[in-house]
């Protein structure tokens, strides 16, 4: 099944996303901002207890933007404290991140810096109905993590790059 709406692309033609009309988004609240290739849809999932959405408090906002073929996603979730060096702490969201998709799998991934943030730059796939992969990079600023990431079918046109390098964490 086809996780996106409307129907399965045509994995031969490129991505409608490069013709996009990309435009800039700024969340005040989470302290980030990015370049996105349409309308930009926010969801938000307190902690335990129904953290309030104040951008402070535990929880997580999810901004993403849908294009025939691809979806953009910069998720911004907010922890009180963790455990272990920044690159473990890392390495554990990615690990929980491909065991929440049903048959995903981390195929790479590669500590490296990213706006001089600890931060680790990843590739899955999800094998259930129509291969997808997902490229990302996941930076840890303070308590905050950022995974800026791109959801597309294997073998077609993607515009991850653009994505991850119009992004910026606002520093205060």
């Amino acid at each position: 099944m086809w996780p996106f709406k409307g129907r399965a692309p045509d994995h031969r033609r490129k991505l409608e996303a490069a013709g996009a009309e990309w435009r800039p988004h700024k969340s005040a609240t989470e302290k980030f901002s990015a370049m996105f290739p349409g309308e930009v849809n926010r969801r938000f999932s307190g902690g335990f207890g129904g953290s309030a959405d104040d951008g402070q408090s535990p929880g997580t906002a999810v901004y993403s933007c849908e294009v025939p073929g691809a979806l953009y996603q910069v998720s911004v979730t907010r922890v009180r404290q963790y455990f272990g060096s920044a690159e473990e702490f890392l390495q554990t969201v990615l690990d929980e991140m491909a065991q929440g998709l049903i048959d995903g799998i981390l195929i790479q991934n590669q500590k490296a810096p990213f706006q001089g943030c600890p931060a680790t730059s990843f590739e899955m796939r999800f094998l259930k109905g129509h291969s997808l992969s997902i490229l990302g990079v996941a930076a840890l600023y303070r308590n905050t993590v950022y995974v800026v990431s791109t959801a597309f079918p294997v073998d077609t046109i993607n515009h991850f790059a653009r994505f991850r390098d119009g992004f910026a964490i606002d520093r205060e």
